[in-house]
């Protein structure tokens, strides 16, 4: 043995265990090497989980698709960006992102999910928004998420197709003020929707983009604290005029552009909702008052849906601050929870498509100048079953039919108890009766049962009022039909009214 070398004899057994653990760490470097080639850029899949700030941008870095958990609370330094196909999930109860004052949360890109976080960020900012710089929306899956900050997914610029799903999305707090809003021209001047706290809108030229959607569980805003914006809002990107420059029916054309759109569209399967608390947050003083409105639910045209479901209540504060404005095709729509509006021309449910079933099994209240209870702008309605409607504001009809419906029917009570009154009618300021049923000229119900009292109480008024060229074919009220204001009507017929019940 030469001076300074030692050798030690390995027994059998040591050496057998040497080359076992050398197998194994091959055959997992060459499973490992097999798997990255063949994910997307060469990249391994993996769970990454993190506890602070700098793990997380530490995971973030890393632009493979891969899952992040978050343990605990995490405060982020500024707005963060999830790269394609990677995900982000809470992994503990308490599990939480947090974002400083006046800084947007996180920015989604293609193939994204969130999942099992709050997520808290200014409200005037938005919690999650996506990158319109990708090549698309990709899947992006939103689940089990309590955020502070609007919620907003856009297709403009490069974005032109994907698919979002959420399942359980509670956005407590959000100030929409600063957003773009979308934009009719409604005779002759420009009116706008506040942007919801939820906010989904297809702003593409192109008929060939279609962003499609399956949304649940989606709440907005607390009784005492509501959103400022709109609630949960959908549109797609045409610009609708009314009227319409060529003199069609804007139901029509609202009805066809459901169907066959003429610019970018979301189509939506479903749509469920918890309860939606909001304000308008408009200035009655304000030049604009006239032409911004907003909505606890507010779906513009080209974003049909095939079934609508609150299931909470809808409160709205504000000026043009309505529970439910429908300007595209649904083919059922249920209201579970009372529908309350507080404020001038606070429209309780608005529609202007064409409407399959709608059903609302709460009671129907509203407070405030013009402030209707259902107001059937325009196109059809098949089938209507409502329970207790009531307005207090002058020049508020309880219910307001400028078109079509098939069948009215109302199980409780229709009471109008304001004055005539200034309401904002078509886009004009128009002296208005507060009647309980009102069919305006040229307005249609084939049938309407209302099995309580029909009742007007203020002076002036006429609790059913048939328009010219306005035809209710059978009306039937089986708790009376009172009016108990002076100089009031029980029955203003001008147009084609049947006052019968069945045998």
């Amino acid at each position: 043995m030469k001076r300074g070398t030692a050798t030690t004899a390995l027994s059998p057994t040591t050496r057998a265990h040497i080359v076992l653990a050398a197998a194994v760490l091959a055959g997992a470097y060459a499973t490992s090497q097999a798997y990255a080639e063949s994910a997307p850029g060469g990249c391994a899949a993996g769970v990454v989980e993190i506890s602070n700030a700098d793990e997380l941008s530490a995971a973030l870095a890393d632009t493979c698709p891969h899952e992040i958990g978050v343990r605990g609370v995490v405060s982020s330094v500024g707005t963060i960006r999830l790269a394609p196909g990677q995900r982000l999930v809470g992994v503990t109860d308490d599990a939480a992102i947090t974002f400083p004052p006046a800084v947007d949360g996180i920015q989604l890109t293609s193939d994204n999910t969130v999942s099992k976080l709050r997520i808290q960020a200014d409200p005037a900012k938005r919690a999650i928004f996506n990158d319109t710089a990708a090549a698309g929306l990709g899947t992006v899956k939103l689940v089990g998420l309590t955020t502070t900050g609007q919620v907003q997914l856009l297709a403009k610029d490069q974005v032109r197709s994907g698919n979002v799903t959420v399942d359980g999305l509670d956005i407590v707090a959000a100030d929409t003020s600063s957003q773009e809003k979308p934009r009719y021209v409604f005779y002759g001047s420009p009116l706008e929707s506040r942007e919801g706290a939820f906010q989904l809108w297809n702003r593409q030229p192109d008929a060939d983009s279609v962003i499609t959607a399956d949304l649940r569980g989606i709440s907005v805003g607390r009784p005492d604290a509501p959103v400022v914006g709109s609630g949960v809002s959908i549109f797609g990107a045409t610009p609708i005029t009314v009227p319409t420059p060529d003199g069609t029916p804007i139901g029509d054309v609202l009805h066809d552009r459901s169907q066959h759109p003429t610019s970018g569209s979301v189509r939506v399967s479903t749509l469920e909702t918890g309860a939606l608390h909001t304000d308008g947050g408009l200035n009655p003083l304000g030049t604009d008052r006239a032409q911004v409105g907003s909505g606890a639910v507010f779906i513009g045209a080209q974003a049909p849906i095939d079934r609508m479901h609150v299931g909470g209540p809808i409160t709205t504060r504000g000026l043009n601050a309505g529970g439910v404005d429908l300007f595209s095709d649904i083919n059922s729509v249920t209201f579970d929870g009372p529908i309350e509006t507080f404020g001038p021309t606070g429209i309780a449910i608005v529609s202007w498509p064409h409407v399959g079933m709608l059903t609302a099994n709460g009671p129907v209240t509203t407070h405030g100048l013009g402030a209707r209870g259902l107001n059937v702008y325009a196109g059809h309605i098949d089938t209507v079953r409502m329970h207790d409607i009531s307005t207090d504001g002058p020049g508020s009809p309880a219910i307001d039919v400028f078109a079509d419906i098939d069948d009215l029917g109302v199980d409780g009570r229709v009471t109008a108890n304001g004055l005539p009154g200034p309401s904002l009618v078509l886009g004009n300021f128009t002296v208005l009766p507060s009647d309980a049923l009102h069919v305006a000229e040229g307005g249609n119900v084939d049938t309407a049962t209302v099995t309580g009292p029909l009742r007007t109480t203020a002076p002036g008024t006429s609790t059913v009022l048939v328009g010219p060229h306005s035809r209710v074919g059978t009306l039937c009220v089986a708790g009376g039909i009172e009016a108990t204001g002076l100089g009031s009507k029980p029955v203003d017929n001008q147009g084609t009214l049947i006052l019968q019940c069945p045998a």
